[in-house]
């Protein structure tokens, strides 16, 4: 069993970015649509039932830094798959 959790919402996505859950990356499940995949899945599990609970608490500035971040990292793998160009990799310096 893989230790990665996913999620398609970026909102949710940004929080557990936010909150120090690694991301792994981008995997494409379906044409043009995307999972973020995070490292340490009891740990982002447990903060989704926050986050979903209104119980979430993380800076606001590292919220929309991670919430810019991602939606570029997202556009950017939306772009290459659309220009025929496949990556899997983050495009983000740790």
């Amino acid at each position: 069993m893989q230790d990665i959790f996913k999620t398609h919402e970026l909102m949710l996505a940004a929080y557990l970015d936010a909150s120090g859950c690694r991301l792994q990356g981008l995997e494409e499940d379906a044409p043009g649509h995307f999972l973020f995949m995070f490292h340490g899945k009891a740990v982002a599990e447990e903060l989704v039932a926050a986050y979903w609970a209104r119980e979430a608490m993380v800076s606001v500035r590292r919220f929309v830094e991670s919430f810019e971040s991602l939606k570029q990292l997202l556009f950017s793998q939306k772009r290459n798959m659309h220009d025929g160009k496949r990556h899997s990799g983050t495009g983000r310096a740790d």
